[in-house]
This record gives C-alpha cells, structure tokens and sequence, in this order.
C-alpha cells in the first residue's frame, strides 16, 4: 500500500508541474495575442493617416495643374 501512496503522490506531483507548464504558456500566448492585437490597431492608424496624406497630395497636385 506504501508504493501505491507513493506513486500517487508522484503522479499528483507530475500533474502539478505540468499545469503549471500549461499555464505559463497560456500566460504567454495571451500576452502575444494582445501584444499582435495592439500592433494590429498601431498599423490601421498608420494606414489612416497615409490614406490622409494621399489625399492631401492629391489635392496639391490638382491645384498645381489648374494653375
């Protein structure tokens, strides 16, 4: 009975490491999602403001040929 305490006290142990293992990865993977969601956000602003720059550029020209 001694050895079967034993063994399920060391499969406990095991399991306990291993969760621990999967929540840092968890942990990981949920900072990179937010990490890619705020650069996501960072490179459609950034688009914006070269659609706005375009815009511009093509108004001065238009201007620049009427003259």
């Amino acid at each position: 009975m001694n050895i079967f305490k034993k063994g399920i006290f060391g499969l406990k142990h095991v399991l306990t490491q291993l969760r621990e293992e999967l929540d840092e990865h968890r942990t990981a993977i949920n900072e990179n999602t937010d990490e890619i969601q705020s650069n996501y956000a960072y490179v459609q602003e950034l688009g914006n403001k070269v659609d706005q720059l375009a815009q511009r550029f093509e108004h001065m020209e238009a201007l620049l040929k009427s003259q």
